[in-house]
């Protein structure tokens, strides 16, 4: 029971510590997490994903096969980074309320 109290007061601290060093690199200037966008790499696979999708020959499978896209979902984004209406399928953000 004791050594339980102390486990729980070590976390505490640290979490107050963490937060504490999470707002003096923010009062400097630094952001935390991933940057936002896509890579080199990946701008160059979104482009060819983009011609290939507008030429109309290839099913999405093909397309992620050939370039290796790892699922549609991720061909999508590409898509849509370069600008492109995906036909058939909408986002939709709204959440359904019953």
């Amino acid at each position: 029971m004791l050594s339980s109290v102390f486990a729980e007061n070590e976390r505490e601290i640290l979490m107050e510590r963490t937060l504490a060093g999470m707002e003096a690199a923010r009062a400097r200037g630094r952001v935390g997490g991933r940057p936002k966008g896509l890579t080199k790499k990946s701008k160059q696979v979104a482009s060819l994903a983009a011609t290939l999708y507008q030429s109309k020959k290839y099913t999405t499978v093909q397309i992620c096969r050939q370039l290796k896209i790892g699922s549609k979902t991720t061909l999508y984004n590409y898509l849509r980074h370069e600008g492109i209406v995906i036909e058939g399928w909408e986002r939709n953000n709204k959440k359904k309320i019953d």
